[in-house]
Parts: structure tokens; C-alpha cells; sequence
């Protein structure tokens, strides 16, 4: 799942869906990107309109978005990254379709892993070109 630098879309934003963490669209995570017309957009929708009060960076897109009255696939495009790709690691949760689950034969970018040896850890079960999936469940915790 690679994007080429110009993929030919104006207004294009690739990320996690979060929208179950507020109640509009938006991308969150360590995976998120924009395309520059979308970003260019977004600062026009800032100053025209800006918040009232302090929104995180990932949400504060979405809500400018969403209080321009603006959704997707209508005036921009999403492009969805499956948790079972970026997700947020956590050791205990084998569920590879929630936000937060251990490594799988499919994950691309487990984010936040905040000790040293839980990084060592996850990054044992990494090669190359990949996840080696005879290492998922034969790396040893440090």
C-alpha cells in the first residue's frame, strides 16, 4: 500500500479513521497525510473561520472541514488505513481490527511503544521487506 508523490487527487487525506473518536471524520495517528492542495485548503478554511477553542491538530482538520459544511467523497477524498496496518501496539490484544492490538502478519506501523525495550521488542519482528512471520510469536519480550 504505496501512495506515489502525485497520485492525481486535489484533495486527498490518507490516515486512521477517527470518527469513532469524535462525532465528524478525521485522520489521527502516527500515519496521516495530506496532499498540498488539501493542506492549502484546510489553512484557507482556518482563516476564513477559525476555532473558538484549542482542537488537537488531527481533529481541528476534520472540524474545519466538517463546520464548512465540507465531506468525502463529495469535496475531498479519503483514503482509509485499516488498523489491522497502523495501529497503536499494545501487547495484550490479539484483535488485529481494533486500534490497539499486538503485531500481525499484516501491520506496517505499530506507534506507541514508549520503552525502549518494548520498541526493541517489536522492531525484532521487522526485516526489510517486512513483517517475518515466522518471528511473530518467537520474539521474546526483553
Amino acid at each position: 500500500m504505496f501512495l506515489s508523490p502525485n497520485v492525481g487527487i486535489d484533495r486527498l487525506v490518507v490516515g486512521r479513521n477517527c470518527s469513532g473518536c469524535k462525532s465528524y471524520l478525521y485522520a489521527a495517528g502516527q500515519f496521516y497525510t495530506m496532499s498540498l492542495p488539501m493542506i492549502d485548503h484546510l489553512s484557507e478554511l482556518y482563516y476564513r473561520n477559525p476555532p473558538t477553542k484549542y482542537v488537537e491538530e488531527d481533529a481541528l482538520n476534520g472540524l474545519l472541514l466538517l463546520s464548512n459544511h465540507e465531506t468525502s467523497p463529495v469535496n475531498y477524498t479519503f483514503v482509509h488505513v485499516a488498523n489491522e496496518y497502523a495501529f497503536d501496539w499494545d501487547p495484550d490484544s490479539n484483535d488485529t481490527s481494533a486500534n490497539n492490538h499486538q503485531v500481525g502478519v499484516e501491520s506496517l506501523n505499530p506507534h506507541k511503544m514508549k520503552r525502549d525495550k518494548d520498541y526493541l521488542h517489536v522492531s525484532g519482528m521487522f526485516g526489510k521487506h517486512g513483517i517475518i512471520p515466522d518471528r511473530l510469536n518467537n520474539v521474546k519480550p526483553i
